[in-house]
């Protein structure tokens, strides 16, 4: 009983640590399902207009500092994701989409 203070201490202090990491995977998995989206509709403006319309009805912070993304956002910030609907168009260019393989694969026959 003596040691729960230590316990409690630790147990703080591992969390303080663990939680950017686990916040940045979550806003990497976030950003590749915006990427993902926005490669199988390639409607950059709907996609940007949700996200507007979203922080119009949120009325939260569009880009708050980093120190509270670091420890508090598991989601991107509303005006990065923004942003990057606004610019990420690698079918105009010609280039490699990320989940090409994915949503070039082949249907399945009817009764399968």
């Amino acid at each position: 009983m003596a040691s729960l203070p230590l316990i409690l201490l630790l147990a703080g202090v591992f969390s303080l640590i663990v939680t950017p990491v686990t916040m940045a995977y979550s806003r990497f998995q976030e950003r590749q399902s915006d990427r993902f989206g926005l490669e199988i509709t390639r409607d950059n403006r709907a996609a940007a207009t949700a996200f507007v319309k979203l922080q119009t009805e949120n009325l939260g912070n569009p880009r708050p500092g980093w120190l509270y993304k670091l420890w508090r956002s598991s989601h991107p910030p509303i005006g990065e994701r923004i942003d990057f609907c606004n610019s990420y168009r690698p079918w105009e260019t010609g280039e490699a989409l990320t989940y090409e393989r994915e949503l070039k694969r082949p249907l399945a026959p009817a009764g399968q």
